[in-house]
């Protein structure tokens, strides 16, 4: 985790500092959460300054259970009570986030994913389903609220949130889209309330009560002592340009019979002899890949939450370049009618991004069907006769040869299948008189 010792509201100077900003015609104090000074080359632009993001990892999450918690946070103390304490009923509370994992773990007000927490009053967290959730214990009323749409906040991409609480009307901003109105039947949870009640810590990353926790970045976390307008709001988000993230594209090749590497266009398209799986790196001056791995899988792939550990690991590579090709003998996979590619990327500042391979129409998996061509079965007869003079014998594939190591030999007669034998194929010094019959 990145952080320093950064957030003031001019009284509690051991813990960091604050600013006067005047946008616009609008006066009013920005009191702000910032990030240890690093200059890291991934950073947004900042118009004065330059620092870096916090990283938060959260290897475990459990709700409302005591014990060890293993996760990252940033513990302010109880500052900031002059915007969200029992004095105010006007504020705004921003931020850049990007969120690498979306936990489906939820503490007592329902926030999951928590990133800013305000203990006793106030908790912003983001759902599993990419909507951004909003606890407010105001003078009368205490609830929590989902704005936004399905996938609204997304993971593994840098995206601006504010929430602006107005005697105790809320509007929501994330990215470009403001959302008046909570999901649900009542549009302002709020209303009716008015001064928030007495907090304490302000603690970025997590609260501490419940223990939901955040797992991901943070940039230019703000808290506004007053009410400010939407083109405000706007214009401030605008200062600051998100990073350039890395982008990868997965690509499944086959050899088109020439020479040519030609990307496959229908799903399930079959595969003989070698496969390219390739993967492009967009052009970016400031990521660096540290580390590039290809997987596969046989079922449907979810890079939004992915789980690497249920698929199949097939090469890894530890160098940046802008095009990674690997070779693959397809006779080296079973048969299976769909394998999707996956191809994961980690760069200089340990961020981790997901693709596989589709098209407009969706995802493109690739399949294999070799096992009924891979072996040729013959006998030794007379007269078309087979008696006991007679073998089994069996010429393997020369690309298959290399992955046979067992043979169970059956037999099969009007229908009915005899076992025979189990041999291993090293065992094997000829493809005639396999066995007796």
């Amino acid at each position: 985790m990145k952080q320093d010792s950064a957030l003031d509201d001019e009284r509690h100077s051991s813990y960091a500092r604050g600013a006067e900003k005047n946008p616009s015609s609008t006066t009013y104090t920005r009191l702000y959460a910032e990030e240890t000074q690093i200059n890291d080359g991934g950073e947004r632009n900042h118009d004065d300054e330059f620092f870096g993001y916090w990283i938060f990892k959260s290897a475990f999450s459990y709700s409302g259970q005591s014990g060890y918690y293993d996760f990252d946070y940033v513990n302010f103390g109880d500052v900031l009570d002059n915007a969200l304490g029992d004095s105010n009923d006007a504020f705004v509370v921003s931020a850049w986030v990007r969120p690498t994992v979306l936990s489906s773990d939820q503490n007592a007000h329902g926030i999951k994913n928590c990133f800013i927490s305000k203990d006793g009053n106030f908790e912003i967290g983001i759902n599993e389903s990419g909507y951004l959730q909003v606890y407010i214990n105001a003078s009368g009323v205490e609830t929590t609220a989902h704005y936004g749409s399905y996938g609204s906040v997304g993971t593994n991409v840098w995206q601006f949130v504010a929430i602006r609480y107005n005697h105790s009307e809320v509007d929501v901003l994330i990215d470009h889209t403001w959302y008046r109105s909570a999901v649900g039947g009542t549009p302002e949870p709020w209303e009716g309330g008015g001064m928030l009640k007495s907090g304490g810590s302000f603690i970025v990353g997590a609260e501490l009560t419940d223990h939901s926790c955040f797992t991901g970045r943070l940039d230019e976390v703000s808290v506004f002592n007053q009410t400010i307008s939407d083109s405000e709001i706007e214009e401030y988000r605008d200062k600051v340009i998100p990073p350039k993230p890395l982008e990868i594209t997965a690509i499944i090749k086959k050899e088109d019979g020439t020479g040519v590497w030609k990307s496959i266009t229908t799903p399930g398209e079959l595969i003989d002899g070698y496969i390219n799986l390739w993967c492009e790196k967009t052009p970016n001056d400031d990521k660096i890949i540290t580390l590039m791995e290809y997987y596969l899988t046989t079922t449907t792939p979810d890079i939004q939450n992915p789980n690497p550990e249920n698929w199949i690991l097939i090469r890894s590579f530890e160098y940046d370049i802008i095009n990674y090709s690997y070779l693959l003998n397809s006779y080296s996979l079973p048969d299976n009618d769909s394998y999707y590619f996956i191809a994961k990327a980690v760069d200089n500042y340990e961020n981790v991004t997901y693709d596989t391979y589709n098209l407009s129409e969706g995802l493109i998996p690739f399949a294999i069907e070799h096992f009924n061509t891979s072996m040729l079965f013959t006998y030794l007869d007379s007269g078309g006769r087979v008696n006991t003079n007679s073998y089994i014998g069996v010429i393997p594939s020369e690309d298959f040869e290399p992955y046979i190591d067992k043979l169970n030999l059956s037999v099969n007669y009007l229908g009915d299948s005899d076992y025979l034998f189990t041999y291993n194929y090293s065992d094997i010094s000829s493809n005639y008189k396999l066995h007796g019959l």
